[in-house]
Formats: structure tokens, sequence, C-alpha cells
């Protein structure tokens, strides 16, 4: 009897020795894991102490990029305008704007109905409700 508890007692010592050996393995393997994450973050802390001024020269141009297109949309626009203007000019000179089909459309539209219609239309109405009720 006292053989097998001597045994027993050798067979769990064993155990609990490989145990403490895998545990201390472990524990070496996540003290180097630990030292290389330590070491990203002293590096990534520098990149990103330097991005700041790494990207302000590229802010600084894009805001100057959207000034200069800011002025270039205003000039196309007034040189739009003027060329506009400067067409009118030569069609009136020509002679040819009173002759669009755009100005006599409009001439049309204002003598077959009058803008006095709408308000002549709205009192016939009126007057239609008010006889039948």
């Amino acid at each position: 009897m006292l053989v097998f508890v001597v045994i027993c007692n050798l067979f769990i010592t064993l155990i609990n020795s490989f145990i403490a050996w895998k545990i201390w393995q472990m524990r070496q393997a996540l003290a180097s894991i630990a030292d290389i994450l330590i070491a990203l973050d002293r590096i990534s802390a520098q990149i990103l102490y330097i991005a700041p001024y790494a990207l302000a020269p590229g802010q600084i141009a894009t805001r100057n990029l959207k000034k200069r297109y800011r002025q270039l949309n205003l000039q196309l626009r007034q040189i739009r305008i003027i060329i506009t203007i400067v067409s009118l000019v030569y069609k009136i000179y020509q002679g040819q704007y009173r002759q669009s089909r755009y100005i006599q459309q409009i001439r049309k539209l204002t003598k077959e109905q009058p803008i006095n219609a709408w308000l002549d239309y709205d009192d016939q109405l009126i007057s239609q409700k008010a006889r039948v009720n």
C-alpha cells in the first residue's frame, strides 16, 4: 500500500512539474510578445508624433488648390456672362434678335392668352359656383 501511495505521489509530482514547465514556457512567450508590443507602441508613437508635421504641407496645398478652384470658377462664370452679353449685342447688331423663334413664340403666347385671361377665368369659376348654389 505504501508503494502505491509513493508511486501515485510521484506520478502527481511529474504531472505538476510538466504543467509548471508548460506555464513557464507560456510566460516566456508572453513576455517576448509583450516586449514586441511595447517596441511597436514606441515606434508608432514616434510616427504619430511627426504625422501632423508631415501632413501640414499637404493640407496647405489642398487649401490653396480649393481657393484657386473657387477663383477660376468665378472667372469662368464671369467669362460666360461676358460671352452671352457679346453674343446678344452681336445678334441685336445683326438684326437677328427680333427674328428669333423664342421671341416669336413668346409673342404668340402673349397674344393668345393675355395675362388678364387668368383673372377672367377665375371670375367665371366663381360666378358658376354662385349660380349652382
